[in-house]
């Protein structure tokens, strides 16, 4: 055992909340924090791995807590599943604070100041993340990219997931809806459209635990010239880890 510590953010989310269950389940890591608004209660989760956890609640909105939150923690790995939606944000900036903002904001607390810890941070992002895209929403995952990139992990490794497979969102989403058959349909020919979400939870999981340097072929991981590992969507799958 190795004995690693790992931290999960958005770990109440839809993918957050396989990584955590995967990060909790898995031998390679001996301390594990969620850290959040709103946390995972412990009776959904096995009973064997409750020792292992530490839950603090942050607010997103105060700098000095996501500091005390995480003052002196050293984690090994910073996985961040912590996102929001247009349609729950209600405008761009509301959506730009918590997209990008937030996950900005926690990425620097946690970060070591010791150069001699080789940090990892594992980040969801998603499949349209485009810099030069007309679309506000595939802009802003594009700069969040970019902006956890210059923040200095020793390995910054971005997801880009396609259409999520069996999410179990608690608010219907009727695009969703029809999306999904047609995804389904086409992903006979291809895999590059969609993921099932445990499958994205465990690829995020044992990318944290080999690295970007241990990233295997199958994987075509990208190693962009700002300095991020990019896990294209055809790659996301466990398969790929």
């Amino acid at each position: 055992m190795s004995g690693k510590s790992a931290l999960v953010l958005g770990g109440t989310g839809q993918v957050g909340r396989h990584v955590l269950r995967e990060v909790l389940c898995s031998t390679h890591f001996t301390r594990v924090c969620e850290a959040g608004r709103r946390l995972t209660p412990l009776e959904s989760l096995p009973e064997h791995v409750h020792a292992k956890l530490d839950q603090r609640k942050v607010d997103f909105d105060s700098a000095s807590d996501w500091q005390d939150a995480f003052r002196d923690a050293k984690f090994d790995v910073v996985f961040i599943a912590l996102a929001t939606n247009m349609r729950d944000a209600k405008t761009n900036e509301n959506f730009e604070k918590v997209d990008k903002g937030y996950v900005l904001d926690a990425a620097r607390a946690a970060k070591v100041s010791d150069a001699s810890q080789h940090q990892c941070l594992v980040y969801v992002s998603s499949g349209v993340a485009n810099k030069d895209a007309y679309s506000f929403y595939s802009r802003c995952k594009a700069a969040t990219e970019q902006g956890l990139a210059d923040i200095g992990y020793a390995d910054t490794i971005v997801f880009r997931p396609g259409f999520l497979r069996n999410t179990n969102r608690p608010v219907f989403r009727p695009i969703e809806a029809i999306a999904g058959p047609i995804f389904t349909v086409f992903s006979l020919f291809t895999d590059k459209l969609q993921i099932n979400i445990d499958q994205l939870g465990k690829s995020m999981r044992i990318a944290g635990e080999r690295g970007a340097s241990g990233l295997p072929p199958i994987a075509e991981a990208t190693l962009t010239n700002w300095g991020c590992a990019i896990l294209p969507s055809s790659r996301t799958g466990a398969h790929a880890c």
